[in-house]
C-alpha cells in the first residue's frame, strides 16, 4: 500500500500533468483551479491543498518544462574536432530543431513566461532565476572560447548574452504566432551567421 508521502507525490504529479495539458489547450487565463482539479480526477480544492495557489502550481509546471529545455539546450556536445563556427552553428540549429520537434511544449513555456510578467510572484521569480542561469552558462561558454583564442576579446558579455536570448526567443515567439509565414530555419540561419561574424576572433 502506498505511503502518505507517495500518495502526496502522486497527487502533485497528477495536478502538474493536468495543469500542463489545460494550459496547452486553452491558455493560462482560461485554466481555473477547479478545471485542473477536475482534469486530475480530484476536488476543486486540490490545487490549493497541495500547492497553496494556482501561481505555485504553474511554477511547478514551469520548473518541469524549463528543466527539460535546459537539459537539452546545455547538454549538447560539440562534435570532436569541430571548429568554433561549426560547433556554434550546430548548437544553435539543435535549438531550432528542438522547437520544431515539440512546438507545443515551447508554446506552454512561452505562455507561462508571459504570465510571469504579471502579478504571479512565484512564476516571476522562477523565470528570472532561469534567465540568470542561462546568461551565466552562456558567459562560461564564451569565456572558454575566448581563452582558446576562438572568440574576440572585446565582447561585452552581459550585452551579448541578453541579446542572444532575446534574438532567438523572439524568433521562436514569432514562429509560434504565425508558423505558416515565419521561416524558422531561415531566421535561425541569419541570426547564427550574424553571431558567428560578431564573435569570430
Amino acid at each position: 500500500m502506498p505511503t502518505q508521502v507517495q500518495r502526496t507525490a502522486s497527487a502533485r504529479r497528477r495536478l502538474i500533468a493536468a495543469a500542463t495539458a489545460l494550459v496547452g489547450e486553452q491558455g493560462v487565463g482560461n485554466t481555473s483551479v477547479a478545471a485542473i482539479g477536475e482534469r486530475a480526477g480530484m476536488s476543486r480544492g486540490a490545487v490549493n491543498f497541495h500547492f497553496g495557489s494556482k501561481d505555485e502550481l504553474l511554477t511547478a509546471v514551469a520548473e518541469e518544462v524549463t528543466a527539460e529545455w535546459e537539459t537539452r539546450a546545455f547538454g549538447y556536445a560539440m562534435p570532436e574536432g569541430a571548429s568554433f563556427e561549426t560547433g556554434l552553428t550546430e548548437m544553435i540549429d539543435a535549438h531550432r530543431r528542438d522547437i520544431e520537434a515539440d512546438d507545443q511544449r515551447f508554446r506552454i513555456f512561452a505562455m507561462l513566461f508571459f504570465e510571469s510578467l504579471g502579478p504571479s510572484p512565484h512564476l516571476h521569480e522562477h523565470f528570472a532565476r532561469l534567465h540568470r542561469r542561462v546568461r551565466a552558462r552562456m558567459v562560461e561558454i564564451v569565456v572558454a572560447l575566448q581563452e582558446a583564442g576562438d572568440v574576440r576579446q572585446d565582447v561585452d558579455l552581459d550585452g551579448l548574452t541578453t541579446f542572444v536570448i532575446g534574438a532567438f526567443r523572439g524568433i521562436a515567439f514569432q514562429y509560434l504566432l504565425d508558423p505558416e509565414q515565419v521561416q524558422l530555419k531561415a531566421a535561425y540561419d541569419e541570426a547564427s551567421a550574424s553571431l558567428v561574424a560578431r564573435l569570430r576572433a
